[in-house]
């Protein structure tokens, strides 16, 4: 009776409510359109920053992991999604990692990560560094971190008709440097080509993926059920470090206007409209209980003249946490009574 009692809440707690939480309240959202239209089911999430030798304690370490793992697991089982997107920071020690602690970050990933579908991953700051460092050790952290995560500074790319650009958030400095000459010069061209080459420009509108958010004050505009309601809120951003700057922003805006913007890096979730040119920008919160009590991610379903995105979110570890207390006190209670 005790083993079976112990056994049920372990997995419950450690399997079975990551799929019971998802399979009960999230789901692919509604999309409309004509008899033809082909539409891509993506999964996007953000911040997992897998944990290196030098941060953490194992346990910690061990216990984040296997809950990214089984929560990805399920949305992947549950919903099978054609394409997901890692918006930044998947490791949280890659900018210091030696060349075998990196290898063994990418053996992880592979691991924890594992998808038939296709993968595209941004790069986010704990990758490779924010701009001063990424710029000094220029290729190295770069060039090994595009190679093992097959990324680029910026790059487009095409899925069923649906455009999407990446950019590196932090050859976004705008100081002449190399990596954001680099950086500049392919959005321009890129925005040229978008331009020039689209009969009908609306279904023409990239999908821009980001680690850095587009700039803003603070997350004191957010209302999402994943922002952070804490005082932290008005903190005021940075530029540059906490999201992109305004002359970068007005920049990408004006040069590729995106039809929908997917970011991460501040670890809560926060739905922006540039009202510029009414365009969505989405924040993602953080897939790892580290970051966020309850994690998130989105599905969205994508089109060339339409999107449509749901917000999942994960199992808040204090359920979690009272579920074991509660599992325990029923244990104990029970042997009382049987010891009498």
């Amino acid at each position: 009776m005790i083993t079976a009692i112990i056994a049920l809440t372990v997995f419950w707690c450690e399997f079975a409510v990551f799929y019971f939480t998802l399979w009960t309240s999230c789901d692919w959202p509604q999309i409309g359109g004509k008899a033809g239209d082909e539409y891509i089911r993506a999964m996007l999430l953000s911040d997992t920053h897998l944990l290196g030798r030098r941060k953490g304690h194992w346990f910690d370490k061990l216990r984040r992991e296997w809950q990214m793992y089984v929560s990805f697991l399920a949305a992947t089982h549950l919903f099978v999604p054609e394409s997901v997107f890692f918006l930044g920071d998947i490791l949280d020690e890659g900018q210091i990692a030696s060349k075998e602690e990196f290898e063994v970050y990418t053996k992880r990933y592979e691991q924890i990560f594992a998808s038939s579908a296709k993968r595209v991953v941004v790069a986010g700051n704990h990758d490779v560094g924010f701009h001063d460092r990424l710029l000094f050790f220029d290729p190295y952290l770069r060039v090994r971190f595009e190679k093992a995560f097959n990324s680029s500074l910026v790059e487009m790319f095409e899925i069923k008709g649906v455009k999407f650009v990446v950019v590196n958030s932090m050859a976004l400095e705008g100081d002449d440097c190399h990596l954001c000459y680099e950086a500049f010069d392919e959005i321009n061209r890129l925005g040229k080509k978008l331009s020039s080459d689209c009969q009908n420009f609306a279904t023409c509108r990239p999908v821009l993926l980001m680690h850095f958010p587009l700039y803003r004050e603070s997350d004191e505009i957010c209302n999402e059920i994943d922002s952070d309601f804490s005082a932290a809120r008005t903190a005021k951003f940075k530029p540059k470090i906490d999201c992109v700057s305004r002359e970068s922003t007005d920049f990408i805006l004006k040069k590729l206007k995106p039809r929908v913007v997917f970011t991460g890096h501040t670890h809560h979730g926060c739905l922006v409209r540039h009202t510029e040119a009414a365009i969505e920008e989405w924040t993602l919160a953080s897939f790892s209980w580290r970051n966020k009590r309850s994690p998130s991610f989105l599905l969205a379903i994508i089109s060339a003249n339409d999107y449509k995105i749901a917000k999942c979110v994960l199992p808040n570890e204090v359920t979690v946490i009272g579920t074991y207390v509660c599992a325990l006190i029923s244990l104990i209670v029970y042997l009382v009574k049987v010891c009498k």
